[in-house]
């Protein structure tokens, strides 16, 4: 009886360790099926920061395009507010130039009135 006692504590372990084992073996599958979901999305965080990198660098780009297109329009905005006091000054000038041109003009009518006048006079 020993000896078929001694059988059945071995198989008794035996069956245990073949449990064991089975469920070892049914933890591993799960974690290898763990770890390819984990590979998998890992490789979808890749392409979609790689397409978030890449739009980036389209932003930058068009970014910089806008500063450039900003600079040259300030710098046409200088040039014109330039244009407008130089423009102001010389319509200033011009005005003067038509204020004395209508004195003289004035002076002259005066000038052609007495010389009528003293015209007439003497005949």
């Amino acid at each position: 009886m020993e000896k078929e006692k001694f059988q059945d504590i071995v198989l008794e372990h035996l069956a245990r360790l073949t449990q064991e084992s089975t469920e070892l073996k049914n933890g591993q599958s799960e974690l290898q099926k763990n770890i390819e979901e984990l590979k998998s999305g890992q490789s979808e965080l890749q392409a979609g920061q790689k397409k978030m990198e890449a739009r980036q660098e389209q932003m930058e780009a068009k970014l910089d395009r806008v500063y450039e297109q900003v600079t040259l329009l300030t710098e046409e905005i200088t040039l014109l507010k330039n244009g407008h006091v130089e423009i102001e000054s010389k319509l200033d000038t011009l005005n003067e130039e038509m204020q004395f041109v209508k004195y003289k003009e004035v002076e002259n009518e005066a000038e052609v009135f007495k010389i009528k006048s003293y015209l007439k006079m003497t005949k």
